[in-house]
């Protein structure tokens, strides 16, 4: 279990903000109950399959909004599906982490605080890296340089991913009200009682939640939202409150939302037809809703300044069950928007076994706290040290964030040899590849000490982008490189298989 020194007076001046000058904001949605990814995230090469394990609430295969033949979204997911086909959305399959949890409650502590499933964390990753520019709150907060909040939940408790080791480094606003009654008195004749101090902070803590309220309040009295479609839910809401503070020049760098009722254990789908009923009329909120957000953002000229993603505690099982819902399982998508976002699907569709356990869960492609520390580095602009302390290990970088990342092109001609992902990998990776005009491209793996072991493409590509998969199963564990005889071996890359 990690062990926290004190907070330090003055942490390193390097890291005196959080990227301010990029102006960068992260939207969390978090889906409570787990949701169902295999019914979210549809895999059409694997459909006869798919359909025979869930036959009650499988998806009709003529419903399913293709992204690329191969993969689907449930047809509630309308709204994604364009701003997808819009370069706007990122998709990651199958997300999760080693020897997953299954109750509500623990896994929920393990993706708010990105620990290990064997580790008991009280703090949540976003206060400890909000904790590290800012060493000294809550004490002289707000002040002149920073007179907005760290962290915003919209709603009536902060996120366990906000809270720091020593304190919680957001607020909870619940609606359009964003005024206090406290004025800091009550605390005559307490001097010496048992739990003063406590009381102290408590106290201290409410005066700065008031001192804060009208900033929030000028900030949303000062600007209004441009999109006039906002579906009447309460995500949508919540989502309207964080566009219109953006607006306003709030410069609060994170915000939380959250929509729940994705435990859905039974009568996901409505009798007859299986891509309407509960877990689609929930798909339907969370798109219209990012839709919407998305859409009033890019009237305001906000666009790109804010990423939003979704987590979820857990995804279901492979097998749907007899009560025509889904149990808790382990790995599912997560949806990365925004316009600075790398817009592919990342990784492959899960294998689906022809014959599942009752209890067989889909297997993870990535570790969340892969995916939540590539965001502190690329898209705050932390480094990978400090990512490192944050997360407690270090990371496999994701190309999550940019239309090109981690291209390095030998020359202004040649195509531009990405890194494979997910690397570690197991049984397949993806290498991205630009070619910068129709040309003919030869990429091999050659094993560590240089022979070649496989030919990954040879073949003409149009001008573009390509994301290349590899097949790895006839290949043993171990570290290899790849690249082109045309590049040099500068180029090279490492590609380690598990």
């Amino acid at each position: 279990m990690p062990v926290f020194a004190a907070k330090p007076q003055k942490y390193l001046q390097r890291l005196n903000r959080l990227a301010m000058e990029e102006d960068r904001v992260m939207v969390l949605i978090q889906l409570n109950g787990g949701n169902d990814g295999l019914n979210t995230v549809i895999p059409l090469d694997q459909y006869g399959i798919y359909r025979n394990v869930r036959s009650n609430i499988a998806i009709p295969e003529n419903q399913v909004l293709s992204l690329n033949g191969a993969t689907g979204l449930h047809p509630a997911m309308q709204g994604i599906h364009q701003l997808y086909q819009e370069g706007l959305v990122g998709v990651l399959q199958s997300v999760g982490y080693p020897s997953p949890n299954f109750s509500h409650f623990r896994a929920t502590d393990i993706w708010t605080s990105a620990s290990s499933s064997d580790e008991f964390v009280d703090s949540g990753w976003i206060g400890r890296l909000l904790e590290q520019y800012h060493p000294e709150y809550p004490e002289g907060y707000p002040n002149a340089d920073f007179s907005d909040p760290l962290a915003i939940t919209v709603g009536s408790v902060v996120s366990q991913t906000c809270q720091g080791t020593m304190s919680n480094m957001g607020l909870a606003v619940s609606n359009d009200n964003f005024s206090y009654d406290y004025d800091g008195s009550g605390s005559e004749g307490m001097e010496g009682w048992e739990y003063s101090g406590e009381l102290d902070f408590v106290r201290s803590m409410m005066r700065q939640t008031n001192a804060y309220a009208g900033v929030i309040q000028a900030a949303f009295d000062k600007a209004d939202n441009l999109y006039a479609s906002y579906p009447q839910t309460a995500l949508a809401e919540q989502l309207k409150i964080v566009a219109r503070l953006v607006h306003g020049g709030l410069q609060t760098r994170i915000f939380v939302v959250n929509i729940g009722g994705f435990d859905t254990h039974a009568n996901q789908t409505a009798a007859g037809n299986p891509a309407t009923g509960a877990h689609a009329n929930l798909l339907q909120n969370l798109s219209e809703s990012v839709t919407a957000f998305m859409r009033d953002l890019k009237l305001m000229g906000k666009q790109e300044r804010v990423l939003a993603l979704t987590f979820s505690e857990f995804g279901r099982r492979i097998r749907s069950n007899n009560s025509g819902g889904t149990d808790h399982g382990a790995a599912a998508p997560m949806f990365v928007f925004g316009t600075e976002v790398n817009p592919v699907l990342h990784g492959v569709n899960p294998s689906i076994p022809s014959n599942p356990a009752q209890n067989e869960s889909l297997p993870m492609q990535f570790d969340f706290r892969d995916v939540y520390a590539t965001l502190v580095t690329d898209w705050f602009g932390a480094d990978e040290s400090l990512a490192h302390e944050i997360f407690f290990r270090s990371h496999e970088h994701l190309p999550i964030i940019g239309r090109i990342t981690s291209l390095e092109p030998a020359n202004a001609q040649a195509a531009q040899l990405g890194q494979n992902y997910p690397n570690p990998a197991q049984g397949h990776t993806t290498i991205p590849l630009i070619v910068p005009e129709e040309q003919r491209v030869d990429i091999r793996l050659f094993s560590s000490s240089g022979q070649e072991v496989h030919v990954i493409y040879k073949g003409r590509l149009n001008k573009g982008r390509h994301d290349i998969l590899v097949d790895l199963t006839a290949l043993k564990p171990g570290i290899y490189l790849y690249g082109s005889p045309r590049m040099g071996k500068t180029s090279n890359k490492k590609l380690i298989i598990r």
